[in-house]
């Protein structure tokens, strides 16, 4: 077990350090759209560069899935699924054209707005880097096939874990998602990879100060206990989620299937997203991006409860259309954004 530990090791470092760097970028355009989008609010004179920088960005995410990759969009993470079990590759420049596609679109989606994160590009991304750095290793190692497995499956479950700061979120995608079987090399591997992957971009987090909003996100905010007298509330709540996740895959599956059926191209579901989320975020800004700023004001008991409602609703919806649109990105903290709400 001792190769297979060295060698997640090395790969979640490697992942580690990209996953930052992605993260830190991602984190810096998202803040600069939530500013932008204000600016307009306050200028409506703006409005036309809005949509023209908006649709721009919707063209040039259809020429980077179109020139690139038309695995680049989406929420990636069954695509990294499949990779794990070997049913898709992502070898040569194939896979370097997947992953430009993937970054490029990812940026662009999260750029504008549009209501998802990091977290799917990302073990997407991770599993794509792991399989090109494979393909030199293991033509030159007993057992090439099977190593090339394991270090697929510890670079998406590393860019996973990094990206959501929940390493035992990345070893269980990969051990139920990935293969749904345990095993003790795919344990080791993927979980030498994580915490080398975390420990990284903390590393690179604490150093530079860089990437720590989501890195602190409920540090020092849930302070105090419930009243075992109102545990009842909690059950009440996880029955009302429950039933919300339910109705959200099932809109979702309906929304997916309508597109499909109806054929509707790549670049008027991308130019529909883009206009969507701009006429949003003149309107309820909160309803936009990741929801790490959103998350920060509910645990501070800065928003009103009305307005949270209206926020919640329209994230709900958006984030359906979001993945029916081919925006490009994960849905962890769109979800946790959700619940929270």
């Amino acid at each position: 077990f001792l190769p297979i530990s060295l060698i997640g090791i090395v790969i979640g470092l490697f992942i580690g350090t990209i996953v930052w760097a992605y993260t830190a970028l991602f984190e810096y355009l998202s803040e600069i759209g939530f500013e932008i989008y204000g600016l307009v609010r306050e200028n409506l004179w703006y409005t036309p560069i809005l949509f023209l920088g908006l649709i721009a960005l919707a063209f040039i995410s259809y020429f980077a899935i179109k020139y690139l990759s038309l695995q680049g969009s989406g929420c990636g993470i069954p695509y990294a699924e499949a990779q794990m079990k070997g049913r898709v590759s992502a070898s040569g420049k194939k896979g370097l054209k997947l992953l430009c596609a993937t970054f490029i679109c990812s940026i662009c989606s999260l750029f504008a707005g549009v209501p998802l994160d990091g977290e799917g590009a990302s073990a997407k991304m991770g599993g794509v880097i792991s399989e090109l750095s494979s393909n030199v290793i293991s033509k030159k190692v007993k057992h090439g096939h099977a190593l090339k497995a394991f270090m697929v499956t510890s670079g998406a479950s590393a860019a996973l874990a990094s990206v959501s700061n929940a390493p035992l979120t990345g070893i269980m995608f990969a051990l139920e998602e990935g293969h749904r079987k345990f095993s003790s090399t795919i344990f080791i591997s993927t979980t030498s990879s994580v915490i080398a992957a975390v420990f990284m971009k903390r590393i690179w987090v604490y150093t530079t100060h860089v990437g720590e909003s989501i890195q602190f996100l409920f540090d020092n905010k849930l302070n105090g206990m419930i009243p075992f007298s109102l545990i009842w509330m909690l059950l009440l709540v996880g029955l009302v989620i429950g039933l919300a996740s339910a109705l959200f895959n099932l809109l979702a599956d309906k929304v997916n299937d309508y597109f499909r059926d109806h054929k509707v191209n790549i670049l008027g579901r991308l130019i529909s997203l883009f206009i969507i989320i701009g006429v949003v975020g003149l309107t309820l800004r909160d309803a936009l991006f990741a929801g790490t700023g959103l998350i920060e004001n509910i645990l501070e008991g800065h928003v009103e409860w009305s307005h949270a409602l209206i926020v919640c609703v329209v994230r709900f919806f958006l984030v359906i259309l979001a993945i029916a649109l081919k925006g490009t990105g994960g849905l962890f903290m769109p979800t946790l954004a959700l619940g929270a709400l």
